[in-house]
């Protein structure tokens, strides 16, 4: 289990009417994928967000899209997972 306090840039090509995707990607650097794979879990809910969150301006959509991001490096193949919050601006 991870809190984390997230960040991301804005394309604010179509402000005041923009929908932003903010993408999380959550990476092993120590281990290749020979010892350790990040997988989501089905059964429950594998993204929570905090009860009560707000965010100025802004609206959280309900959907997340998961998905799987392994990276390739000199050193080998690691596991990588990700997850995209949809951001709808308020009028």
């Amino acid at each position: 289990r991870l809190t984390l306090i997230l960040s991301c840039p804005m394309d604010l090509k179509n402000f005041p009417m923009d929908i932003q995707t903010c993408t999380m990607q959550l990476e092993s650097f120590g281990y290749t994928m020979n010892d350790l794979i990040f997988e989501w879990l089905e059964e429950q809910e594998a993204v929570q967000v905090a009860e009560g969150l707000t965010l100025p301006q802004f609206i959280l959509r309900d959907e997340k899209d998961l998905g799987y991001c392994t990276k390739y490096y000199n050193t080998g193949k690691f596991t990588c997972i990700e997850v995209k919050f949809h951001l709808e601006r308020q009028m």
